[in-house]
């Protein structure tokens, strides 16, 4: 299985973003130690206006949530390295 980076994102809601635009998956933590989820099928206008949004969760919720196939993911070491690869926070 391919790596996603994952990036740390400002946002009170989700705590990293990564997305692959091979497979169109995109990956979602939700706080510092949550869940992994994984959306499949996300077009990389989606993924890039999410990364974008002035309020990712309320983008998330809107326009993401509900419209993509859903799985948690298993892979929590595959998870953490990618999150260690990751920017550091962004400022807030």
């Amino acid at each position: 299985m391919t790596t996603i980076k994952m990036d740390r994102i400002s946002s009170s809601n989700l705590h990293s973003v990564g997305y692959d635009e091979a497979s169109k998956r995109l990956r979602i933590r939700f706080g510092e130690k949550g869940r992994l989820y994984e959306y499949a099928q996300v077009p990389p206008e989606i993924a890039a206006s999410l990364r974008a949004a002035k309020s990712p969760g309320g983008y998330f919720h809107a326009n993401v949530k509900n419209a993509y196939g859903t799985k948690i993911v298993d892979e929590v070491a595959e998870a953490i390295a990618a999150e260690k690869a990751a920017d550091p926070a962004p400022p807030k």
